[in-house]
């Protein structure tokens, strides 16, 4: 996977425990956790950053619903739960 930065800035998002719960054949919602991960050290990075926690940790509520064969979301919001 190549690396992506930002100028000096490099960010990373981890989706984890994504949790669905079908409401019928058309509707469900979800709920998943977003873990950020940022180093900036004001030069662009050339080898992985060390860095000693996490950015933020963000609840994400939402509904999807079914249009055609694909799932759409319909809702979703992003709650910060904790700042490191």
């Amino acid at each position: 996977m190549p690396t992506l930065t930002f100028g000096s800035q490099t960010v990373r998002h981890v989706l984890t425990n994504i949790q669905v719960d079908v409401e019928d054949a058309s509707s469900a919602d979800f709920i998943l956790y977003v873990t950020a991960y940022m180093h900036d050290s004001g030069t662009k990075a050339t080898k992985p950053p060390k860095i000693t926690s996490p950015y933020l940790l963000l609840v994400v509520p939402g509904t999807m619903v079914k249009a055609g064969d694909a799932w759409k979301i319909a809702s979703m919001s992003m709650n910060r739960e904790f700042e490191f």
